[in-house]
């Protein structure tokens, strides 16, 4: 008995190469039929005996392609239709537009409609695609646009769904007859790849000057870029999601060329290698770590490094190295070229937006780059590099970017919600069918107009790529970032969300909890009681919050101008405790530091914070870890984690643990303890005893609460130290602890937290 259903497949199904495999599919169980891709998703029709159909359903969840994500497949009968046979043996091809009816067919994509079908990341060169780079008897030998249906761009050259090469960038290359030929190949790999082109049809490398003027084209082009990399050249080269700036990583005189070109006088660089035996020589990799770098996402892993090989001026002062490998054809040919590792660095200036279009970049690089490797695919979004870290067993995003953005990183209610973020490490989020998704980051919005540029373009993009009508805007508390001011100016319903609260929703609605005790540890987060949160102890769900203790305040002199300035927050410690006489040095003359003690103590321009990212700061200073001042942010906090490395607290005397006394943890006799012990013990041993007696505070204020599921969210947990510390801690009590390994704890999973409660608040105020 034939009978015939429809299948609708929802998820991230496009771009993933799904529709060759129902073709396959449906081959191989022999059904007629056709399939397409729309705004939704994939669409099929099958026709078959009832167990063939079976068949094709099971086939559809458990054979997906690699890189597909089914959320649901939704299948109803429908009336069989008369359909022609065509016997099919060896040698025997069916293609599109041949004129002969097939048994199963790729239907053409529906034009103008708008709906919910998954948008996936760009994807990291294959092997086969790598191997035919290498081959010198393949057409695609050293070609470095080479993809297929498993690799290759995607998000970065998306117009719209659903994804069909009229709808991306590669709609201005036309192809020629042989990749056509592949592209209609039922069992090609490049069946239905849309970004697939050659030599001969598609994109091309061209070596410019700041003033836009081309020395050479092709591999020419290729071959002088390794050239000038080899002299110690900074060469700017346009990869998928937008430039980077590369110098020679062994060149030490070529990477203070760079640092003081970019404006980035101490900020560890990341770096690229041409293989893993390269960075092994660099890195000693933990499995976990190795599994990540060298996975199908190739983000940017922290690890280890080893001493040498590299310049010392690419990570100065830590004993981590951001490490990549190879993840488009061009990078795999300029790494493997040039036998060296590189300086991967963002193409950009001082925290602005990374550039992504020839023209712009020469402007705005043009005093920092020796020359630009360009090429004419063009960039539709700006993605930078994705960035992860371990924790104990499994690594972290700290930054979603290229291979990780935009995708779905948690469930709640389902409301339409765009959430704009905060000011720092910025990304856009959308809530559509409950499920949040997180696009990719941004930067710092105060950078520059630039940067509100991309953030008010992405605020559009993102729903309307992913086919959401956004009812509610979520956004910060604080009337002035940049992004709240973009919220309201928006036709939407406007939550406001606390920005504590966003963080610890982040987890929950990762880990699928309802309500838990958060710690959650930043540098800063508006409230409305005067003060500057940042130490936060919250009784949360995900429409509400309850604060039930905090760090002890201190005073920031100057406020916004003492973030970056640890030897002012040390002194609004000192005053706290009525010590100021107790440092021995800031930094400061005088004048000015009196100035600053007369501030702190009378309060005026000096704002009360509970911030734990300012307590990091201030004990870093101390301890001689940093400088007077930092010139990044978390680079003192930074130095503190650094300086503990190693060291083990049970051979050292411990220091005093802070206690809760009215909702208050106390610090002070911590800190006091450190001032009398600072000039006899090493500043890595107090370092390392200074996280341990803030973990075992945090159990005992956890264990006063009571909750079993504590959540550890915000910018001082990407601090390995201390979110290992305080989770074996919290174990030694009975308690779970909960981190994100999907979203940044950081400010680039804020918005990803306000969706949660703005949907939640919204669910709950329907009813």
């Amino acid at each position: 008995m034939t009978g015939r259903r429809r299948f609708r497949v929802r998820g991230t199904v496009q771009g993933v190469g799904f529709r060759p495999f129902v073709f396959n599919l449906a081959e191989q169980l022999g059904v007629t039929g056709w399939v397409l891709n729309d705004a939704d998703g994939v669409l099929a029709e099958a026709q078959g005996s009832p167990a063939a159909l079976d068949a094709f359903e099971h086939g559809l969840w458990t054979q997906a392609p690699l890189h597909a994500t089914l959320d649901a497949v939704v299948s109803e009968a429908v009336k069989a239709i008369d359909e022609p046979r065509v016997e099919t043996g060896p040698g025997f091809e069916i293609r599109p537009g041949c004129g002969m009816r097939p048994g199963f067919e790729i239907r053409p994509s529906p034009a103008g409609t708008r709906g919910h079908a998954g948008v996936l990341p760009d994807l990291t060169t294959c092997r086969a695609c790598v191997a035919e780079i290498l081959d010198p008897s393949d057409r695609r030998f050293r070609y470095p646009f080479t993809n297929c249906t498993h690799c290759g761009p995607r998000f970065s050259i998306m117009d719209r769904l659903p994804y069909d090469r009229a709808n991306t960038a590669m709609a201005a290359f036309e192809m020629c007859a042989l990749c056509r030929d592949e592209y209609e190949h039922p069992r090609d790999r490049r069946f239905h790849a849309q970004p697939n082109a050659c030599p001969a049809c598609g994109p091309t490398l061209a070596l410019r000057d700041r003033f836009n003027v081309a020395s050479a084209t092709g591999d020419d082009a290729l071959r002088a870029a390794v050239a000038l990399l080899r002299e110690g050249q900074i060469v700017a080269v346009k990869g998928i999601g937008g430039f980077h700036l590369l110098v020679d990583a062994t060149n030490a005189a070529a990477v203070a060329r760079l640092r003081a070109r970019k404006g980035r006088p101490t900020k560890p660089f990341a770096v690229m290698f041409r293989d893993e035996a390269q960075l092994d020589a660099a890195c000693a990799p933990t499995n976990v770590e190795r599994a990540a770098v060298s996975g199908s996402r190739a983000p940017i892993t922290l690890m280890r490094r080893r001493a040498g090989l590299l310049a010392p001026g690419v990570a100065p002062g830590t004993p981590w190295l951001g490490a990549l490998l190879p993840y488009t054809p061009l990078h795999h040919l300029l790494l493997r070229d040039l036998a060296v590792a590189v300086v991967a660095t963002s193409g950009n200036v001082a925290g602005a937006p990374i550039c992504t279009q020839g023209l712009d970049a020469m402007q705005r690089l043009g005093d920092v780059a020796d020359v630009f490797l360009d090429h004419n695919r063009e960039i539709r979004r700006p993605v930078e590099d994705a960035v992860v870290r371990q924790f104990e067993q499994d690594v972290c995003v700290l930054r979603r970017g290229r291979g990780m953005a935009p995708a779905r990183v948690a469930s709640c209610a389902d409301v339409a919600v765009v959430a704009v973020g905060g000011a720092r490490k910025n990304a856009v989020s959308v809530l559509r069918g409950g499920a949040v998704i997180l696009g990719p980051h941004l930067g710092e919005l105060d950078a520059d107009l630039h940067a509100h540029a991309m953030h008010a373009a992405a605020m559009q993009d993102l729903p309307q790529l992913l086919g959401v009508d956004p009812l509610i805007v979520a956004h910060d508390m604080h009337p002035d970032y940049a992004s709240t001011r973009s919220a309201h100016a928006t036709p939407y319903r406007r939550i406001p969300v606390q920005h504590h609260h966003a963080h610890a929703a982040t987890v929950l609605a990762e880990r699928g909890l309802e309500s838990a005790c958060a710690v959650v540890w930043d540098g800063t987060g508006f409230a409305d009681d005067g003060t500057v949160w940042g130490g936060e102890f919250l009784r949360v769900t995900r429409h509400d919050f309850e604060r039930i203790a905090h760090l002890r305040h201190f005073r920031l002199a100057g406020g916004d101008a003492a973030i970056r300035a640890p030897a002012r927050q040390a002194l609004g410690l000192m005053v706290a405790l009525d010590q100021p006489a107790a440092l021995a040095r800031t930094g400061l003359d005088a004048a000015t530091e009196a100035a600053l003690i007369r501030m702190l103590r009378s309060g005026l321009r000096a704002p009360l914070t509970s911030s734990a990212g300012r307590l990091f700061d201030a004990v870093s200073w101390l301890l001689g870890c940093v400088s007077a001042d930092t010139s990044f942010e978390g680079e003192a906090a930074g130095a503190l984690e650094h300086a503990a490395d190693g060291k083990d607290v049970l051979t050292l005397q411990p220091l005093p643990v802070p206690t809760l006394t009215a909702g208050v943890l106390d610090w002070g006799p911590m800190i006091l303890a450190i001032l009398r012990r600072r000039h006899t013990e090493s500043s890595g041993g107090l370092s390392a005893l200074f996280h341990h007696a803030l973990a075992r505070g945090i159990a005992d204020v956890v264990q006063q609460e009571g909750q079993l599921d504590v959540v550890l969210s915000g910018g001082c947990f990407q601090n390995r130290r201390l979110l290992e510390t305080v989770a074996a801690s919290l174990r030694e009590v009975g308690h779970r602890p909960h981190w994100c390994r999907a979203i940044p704890p950081n400010d680039g999973g804020l918005a990803a937290g306000q969706a949660v409660v703005a949907a939640s608040i919204s669910s709950i105020s329907s009813r």
